[in-house]
């Protein structure tokens, strides 16, 4: 079994984020969001990595 097949499914399901709360708490905090392009295969090497989801 692939280390990604434990979550592939629902890393392809659509998906909305509403940072609308979190936006409003940092604000004048002097902290940015970035964006996901910026860390999202970072994270995934990482899970692929750590074996994320293996017993």
């Amino acid at each position: 079994m692939n280390t990604l097949d434990t979550f592939i499914g629902h890393l392809t399901l659509p998906k909305v984020f509403d940072p609308t709360n979190a936006l409003h708490d940092l604000e004048e905090s002097g902290i940015e969001t970035p964006n996901i392009r910026s860390y999202y295969f970072k994270i995934m090497d990482e899970c692929a990595r750590r074996k994320f989801g293996k017993k």
